[in-house]
């Protein structure tokens, strides 16, 4: 059995007891414990992600080489594949390398802040 979706809505969310109903407006109905919906949720989250991030590609390669050229510390992606593709372009894209030949010169600190505790203040007393 399809269970096919093309626009949201085209089914509706609903509750039986300790179930969740979905119901498709071409009639198909499945009650599932909630306990597998949300498991089947973060599933279809995880999956999605792969699949905007393969989605928006191009884009995602150009902010990524950005970065590195700029020398940020961390990555959009954690596939190692498109980490190396990004490393390419910051290094052989003729006009990222004109724009930013160095780098990005700054003198601003980065880095983690150093917190400084002080003793708290004494407190005063009304004797004399």
């Amino acid at each position: 059995m399809e269970f096919i979706i093309s626009q949201l809505d085209e089914i509706r969310v609903g509750t039986d007891g300790k179930r969740v109903v979905l119901q498709s407006s071409k009639g198909t109905t499945m009650k599932v414990p909630w306990q597998v919906v949300e498991t089947l949720c973060k599933a279809m989250i995880a999956k999605s992600k792969q699949i905007e991030e393969m989605a928006n590609l191009d884009r995602l390669l150009a902010d990524q080489a950005m970065m590195f050229r700029s020398g940020a510390p961390f990555g959009l992606s954690n596939r190692r594949d498109i980490l190396k593709e990004a490393a390419h372009i910051a290094q052989h894209d003729d006009k990222l390398r004109k724009y930013m030949p160095g780098g990005v010169k700054s003198t601003a600190l980065v880095g983690t802040p150093t917190v400084i505790k002080h003793d708290p203040p004494k407190e005063v007393s009304d004797e004399l």
